[in-house]
């Protein structure tokens, strides 16, 4: 499970809660819980068809691209 963990510098990184729990019993910052995700919307495309446009479009991609890259590398 992810967590997001605030380092007592004011910075803010997403980890594991188990290293989350370490890292704020060494006195290191504190964490809380990320919610659920929420499902797409309806008229949200799908990572596939992301894809696809990407595909139709010539635009090259690393076959583990997220969802959220794909929708910035085709101006969404």
């Amino acid at each position: 499970m992810q967590v997001v963990f605030n380092h007592k510098n004011g910075r803010a990184s997403q980890m594991q809660k188990r290293y989350a729990v370490i890292l704020q019993k060494l006195g290191k910052g504190t964490f809380a819980e990320l919610a659920a995700p929420l499902p797409p919307a309806a008229n949200e495309p799908t990572i596939e068809e992301l894809r696809e446009e990407a595909d139709r479009r010539g635009i090259g991609y690393h076959h583990r691209t997220g969802f959220a890259r794909l929708r910035e590398m085709l101006g969404r």
